[in-house]
């Protein structure tokens, strides 16, 4: 179908929402997978023909991972899913994502990214934060928590997770230990994550011309955000990880 991040991203956050008040044994999830993408497509304004989304349902389903060859063909089916989803969803369509909060942290927005907003390849976000919030929306993070923490959780990750970064970071945190304004230095204001789209992580041009890496630290200290919440989301996030690896095995 080829549909846009942000509409699979909504998409799942229906079916999630959808069964909190259903049960798995009571439905059948396949078809309400498709009637998802159907309703996402259409509220993201990204609209799919029904017709195309029961051929690529069909297409699919009937593979040998999920062998399930009786996947209705009927247009009416998927419509009237359409009826019951929305209903359980109480009309409310408006999903919001971490990506635009990524990209203003990044200081990645632009006038033409409000109106793309998101997630997509060739946008200019870095790969890491960007794939692990692709990975929150695997599990029940996405309705568990606001989307400007995960946001912020996933660029916090791929900081300490890459290890130049994390180095520069100690050394950032060594330096200030020690230096003897330190103690004397006002605090600054605490700013909210849009607030801190005017202060990215990133280079800086220093007085001498150069580039240097901007205080870390000091910028996640800043956000108007509780960071032992940040903290657990990670934590999640990392047994997340850690139990697929373990799926694997």
């Amino acid at each position: 179908l080829h549909l846009k991040q942000r509409v699979v991203a909504t998409a799942i956050v229906f079916f999630r929402r959808f069964y909190l008040k259903n049960l798995y044994c009571e439905t059948d999830p396949f078809i309400v997978i498709a009637a998802c993408c159907y309703v996402a497509a259409k509220a993201e304004e990204s609209p799919v023909h029904i017709k195309n989304i029961l051929a690529e349902a069909r297409s699919l389903f009937a593979h040998h991972s999920y062998g399930i060859k009786s996947f209705p063909t009927d247009n009416s089916k998927l419509a009237e899913m359409e009826f019951y989803l929305v209903d359980d969803l109480e009309c409310d369509l408006t999903v919001f994502h971490p990506y635009r909060t990524l990209m203003a942290l990044c200081k990645k927005e632009t006038s033409s990214d409000l109106q793309a907003e998101a997630g997509e390849l060739g946008i200019g976000i870095d790969d890491g934060p960007r794939s692990i919030i692709n990975d929150t929306y695997r599990s029940d993070l996405c309705l568990l928590y606001p989307p400007h923490l995960l946001a912020i959780t996933a660029l916090y990750l791929t900081l300490v997770l890459h290890a130049p970064t994390r180095q520069i970071i100690h050394l950032q945190h060594h330096s200030h230990s020690h230096s003897p304004s330190h103690s004397s230095t006002p605090p600054q204001p605490r700013r909210s994550s849009r607030q801190a789209s005017h202060v990215s992580v990133g280079s800086t041009i220093g007085s001498s011309g150069k580039k240097q890496m901007q205080d870390v630290v000091g910028f996640f200290a800043g956000l108007n955000v509780s960071m032992p919440l940040v903290a657990t989301i990670a934590q999640e996030i990392i047994a997340l990880y850690t139990l697929w690896e373990r799926y694997r095995e």
